[in-house]
C-alpha cells in the first residue's frame, strides 16, 4: 500500500479491496476466543495436554 498511488484510497480499487479482505480475515481469526483461551490457560498452567488451536 505504501508504494501504490493515492488512487488505492478509493474502495473500487482492486488493491484496496484485497487490503480490506486481509484485514477482515485477520480480525475474524481472533473471534475464536474460546479455543485460544483454553490453549493459553493450558500453557500457563503447564498442562500435560495443550489443545490444538485451528485458525
Amino acid at each position: 500500500m505504501r508504494v501504490s498511488s493515492g488512487r488505492t484510497a478509493y474502495t473500487d480499487h482492486p488493491l484496496h479491496r484485497r487490503f480490506q479482505d486481509v484485514t477482515a480475515a485477520i480480525g475474524h481469526a481472533f473471534l475464536l476466543a474460546d479455543p485460544l483461551g483454553r490453549a493459553h490457560g493450558a500453557l500457563a498452567l503447564d498442562a500435560a495436554d495443550v489443545p490444538a488451536v485451528h485458525l
